[in-house]
This record gives structure tokens, sequence and C-alpha cells, in this order.
């Protein structure tokens, strides 16, 4: 029934998911230039989880696709979002491409809005998160979670890591635990940088906040982990609630500072997760979409 296409996080989970209901469904790749096109004969839909439109050579497969009369969806997921609104070609791209997509999909509110403004027009829907954990008690540690890649050059600007620097200085009696980072650029004793963690639960328990400062965000997987275990967030660019919002170091520093002098359960933003990002019922919702384009 559905070929995955895309971001093998996502791919992986939806096809798993749907063939636990006992549903056709194979993830068949990451990217849009080795698409096995034996595979996709075998699906009547194909589901892109990143949008192909902003690339030449994913409106080429997309173009092979409907000469084969497939369905076409398309998650929008973040990156995509920001190409297609801030790089001249690949808004063209988008536009034109969009002229071979069936239902566009977007995973939170902010990239909705952001794609009707250059008018593509989307539906909101959440993809299956990582994993969501049970509420857990105010943390006793002096501990903060960071997310802060550095896998990429760009991505220490991204994630504003010269505030997170500034944070761990200012705040030398807290333990910092960066995700997702070499520590090459952290000499400080305060700092501990994990490239790859297998048990977040216990780094999110322990932790009196999660600080995630991207400068363009969709679906976080960190926000809603943190937030289904009633942890404080400090986010930027996000349209998830429950967050602290922050614009600007000053607001950030004020938030943590007052969090560690008093942290709170953030009981709330629990609830609203389970309530919002339950897997199931996700996974329903994208069954009930495929059906309509049969």
């Amino acid at each position: 029934m559905v070929a995955i296409v895309g971001a093998k996080t996502y791919g992986k989970k939806i096809e798993n998911m749907l063939l636990n209901k006992d549903i056709s469904a194979e993830f068949i790749g990451d990217s849009f230039r080795k698409i096995d096109n034996n595979k996709i004969q075998n699906h009547n839909i194909v589901h892109f989880i990143f949008s192909p439109t902003v690339t030449p050579i994913g409106i080429i497969s997309l173009m092979k696709m409907k000469r084969k009369h497939k369905k076409i969806i398309i998650t929008w997921i973040g990156t995509d979002v920001l190409w297609a609104k801030t790089k001249f070609f690949k808004t063209i791209l988008a536009k034109f491409g969009n002229n071979l997509v069936d239902l566009n999909l977007c995973v939170s509110p902010n990239l909705k809005k952001e794609l009707e403004e250059i008018k593509i027009k989307v539906k909101l829907q959440s993809l299956p998160v990582f994993s969501l954990y049970e509420i857990r008690p105010v943390s006793n540690y002096n501990k903060v979670l960071v997310y802060l890649p550095d896998k990429l050059e760009y991505m220490w600007d991204f994630f504003q890591g010269n505030i997170i620097k500034k944070l761990v200085k200012e705040f030398p009696e807290v333990e910092f635990i960066i995700l997702g980072n070499s520590g090459k650029k952290f000499q400080e004793k305060n700092v501990k940088s994990i490239e790859w963690a297998n048990n977040m639960e216990e780094l999110y328990a322990q932790s009196k906040a999660v600080i995630r400062l991207p400068k363009h965000d969709g679906l976080s997987n960190t926000i809603l982990e943190a937030l289904s275990m009633g942890r404080t967030m400090i986010t930027s660019n996000s349209s998830i609630p429950h967050c602290n919002e922050v614009t600007n170091y000053e607001e950030i520093k004020k938030i943590l500072a007052d969090t560690l002098e008093k942290p709170v359960l953030n009981n709330e933003g629990s609830k609203y997760v389970f309530k919002n990002y339950n897997l199931e019922k996700i996974i329903d919702e994208l069954i009930s979409i495929y059906n309509s384009l049969k």
C-alpha cells in the first residue's frame, strides 16, 4: 500500500507501526537519488518524509512516480520549509513540484503558516515521535540537558551554540549535558558532551530543565519527550505549547535561574503531549489519510 521515502527515524517507525496493523508498508530509503523502482511498483502510495520538491533530483523522482500513477504524499518537517521559504530557486522548485503532489502534510502550526505564505496548501498532521515517557518527580540533581548537535559545521550557529557557551560559564555550579555533541568546543569542567545516548529517559529524569534553541524548528522529539516527563522546556522558534519560548540571552538566563532555584513539575505540558501525540492516534490518522487516497 505505502512506500515511505526520506527521514529514516520517522520512516522506519511508520513502517513498523503499519506492519503491526497488518497494513502493507515498506521504508525504501532516505535518499531521493537511490529509490528502488522495483519496490515502488508494489505500492500505490508514496509518502515522502522531507519534501523532494526543494531539490531538482527530487522533482525528477516525483515525475517518474506520477507517470506510474502513484499517489504522492509529502510530510514537510522543518529544513525543507526553511529552504522553500528563504531560498529563491528552491521556492520556485517547491511551487512547481507542488503540481505533482496529491497531499501536503506538515508537523507543526508554524510550518503550516510558512508554507501557506508561499501558496502551498497543507494539512497539519504529526509523525509518530521516538518515545514518550511517564511523568517523573522534579530532579534532585543540578543538571540541565541541552540539544546542540555539531555533526555539521553550520549546526553550532543554527542551534545558537554561543548562547549555550555563555550559559555554561555563567552557571558553573550546574552540570550541562550536551546532546549530539562531540565536545570539541567545550573545555569547561561543568560540561559533559554525549554524541549518542541510549538512556534518554534517565537523562531527562535527572535534569531540572531542557534547552533547545534552533533558529527554525518543526517537530522536535526532544521537546515532546521532555514535556512528557514534566520537565521545564526552554525553546526558541517552536509552536508547541507549555514551553518557555525565548528570544534572547537575558530571557534564557532568567528562566533558567528561576527554574534552578524553584524547579516545578510541568504537569500541563505532560498532559498536552499525551493527548496530542499519542502514537496510536497518530498512526490511525495516517491510515485514514492513506485510505482517502486509494
